[in-house]
């Protein structure tokens, strides 16, 4: 299977908190309680794959779903809380 990469608990968090609303990358650290780096890395695979986008709000980014995958990610989170 080729999306299994996507089931790590971290990326999944954030997929979560992403299909919410948009959030800030500060937002999304301090929401999961995640170090800086760890969550550049997930961030990073995530929009690598296709799965979020990043925009530039001054020297902030703003990460949010991307259109085309946000009922795919949806019915993943669904499952995976069951």
């Amino acid at each position: 299977m080729k999306n299994l990469w996507l089931f790590d608990r971290r990326r999944l968090q954030i997929l979560r908190e992403l299909s919410r609303c948009p959030a800030g990358g500060c937002d999304l650290k301090r929401k999961l309680k995640l170090y800086g780096p760890l969550l550049s890395y997930h961030l990073a695979k995530l929009r690598r794959e296709g799965y979020v986008l990043e925009e530039k709000n001054g020297r902030n980014k703003i990460y949010r779903l991307h259109p085309a995958k946000k009922e795919f990610v949806r019915s993943v989170l669904l499952v995976v809380s069951k």
